[in-house]
């Protein structure tokens, strides 16, 4: 009798996600739909909720044609949600994978004179920084899913009930790409208490409907603290919010992602706060997870369309910054894992 094949798993920690990585230089492994859905569930298997195939992008199908656009993203994040199904945009499996790309054990690439690397995504390229034992990643922009129907008065798209509970709640969706809808609470009590009900019950009705796939962000906003940064590039203060995220997925808890969640919370906060906002720094039930605000975010377009002007949505990208959030990885063990 011999043996079942096995494949080598790495195990992560990142932003209350936990990512699974196969290191596949060469793309050789077939990788399919059951087998990661199996690897990935939390009773017969190891556990995860992002599964990441770590390849070079030239190996990848339509690499080639990749390369020649962004030469400088060698490697390729090919991402997959825990149902098996791909993932096109993973911040929690980007920061995993870029961390076993450039630890000592793997060191299959290096960073840049500013500790930046380049990684291909089915997004697009992405950017990772590493500063200490954390990475700052290029979260792209975010945008709102029903820009027509909020206004800088109320500031928000949707009604929120939830069977069990009293009382309507507003929030706001937030595309992170993901669709991500961030319901404000006004403390921590009343949040513990939505997302039992939420579990218990299994179900949240909101008008309108929310879209396919979307996460639901519970904020509790907790203080506003200036920060000086005159020792920094940047020049005069920074305003950074906390406040604490509990992150649902009532439809589908395989779409749930901490740091796309906690851009969505930054790009809601950055509305609703009274004065503009440079980040945000979220407490998640594992730590804490940093979101940079750049200058025109959905504050800027929703001003521009309580005026009656529509958003230049080329010009609006090219003179607009990403978002940055933070986020720090955890190792924890490293496993073979039967491939049938």
């Amino acid at each position: 009798m011999t043996d079942s094949p096995t494949r080598t798993v790495i195990k992560a920690h990142a932003a209350d996600d936990d990512v699974l990585v196969l290191v596949d230089p060469d793309c050789t492994e077939e990788i399919s739909e059951s087998w990661v859905r199996e690897l990935c569930d939390r009773r017969s298997g190891i556990g995860a909720d992002v599964f990441v195939r770590l390849a070079r992008t030239s190996a990848m199908p339509g690499g080639e044609a990749y390369l020649t656009e962004v030469p400088e993203a060698e490697w390729f994040v090919d991402a997959y949600k825990a149902d098996g199904q791909v993932s096109s945009w993973s911040l929690s499996g980007q920061a995993v994978a870029t961390s076993v790309l450039t630890d000592d054990e793997h060191a299959l690439a290096h960073t840049d004179a500013d500790g930046s690397l380049v990684v291909g995504t089915r997004m697009g390229a992405c950017s990772l920084t590493r500063m200490n034992d954390a990475w700052i990643i290029d979260a792209g922009f975010m945008n709102l899913h029903y820009p027509h129907t909020v206004s800088m008065k109320d500031g928000w798209d949707t009604t929120v009930t939830i069977p069990g509970m009293n009382g309507v709640w507003a929030g706001l969706t937030i595309l992170t790409p993901q669709p991500c809808l961030v319901v404000a609470v006004p403390d921590a009590d009343e949040s513990r208490q939505l997302a039992r009900a939420l579990a218990t019950n299994g179900a949240v009705r909101c008008e309108p409907e929310l879209p396919d796939g979307c996460a639901v962000a519970l904020m509790v906003a907790l203080d506003e603290e200036t920060l000086d940064t005159a020792s920094t590039a940047d020049e005069g203060d920074a305003v950074m919010m906390r406040a604490a995220l509990d992150v649902l997925s009532p439809q589908d808890a395989s779409v749930t992602s901490w740091l796309g969640a906690a851009c969505a919370c930054g790009a809601a906060l950055s509305l609703w706060n009274d004065d503009p906002l440079d980040g945000v720094m979220l407490v998640t039930p594992h730590g804490e997870i940093a979101v940079n605000i750049p200058p025109t975010s959905a504050r800027d377009l929703l001003i521009n369309l309580d005026k009656g002007e529509e958003p230049d949505s080329e010009q609006d990208e090219d003179e607009s910054l990403p978002f940055m959030v933070t986020v720090r990885v955890k190792k924890i063990a490293t496993i073979a894992y039967p491939i049938n």
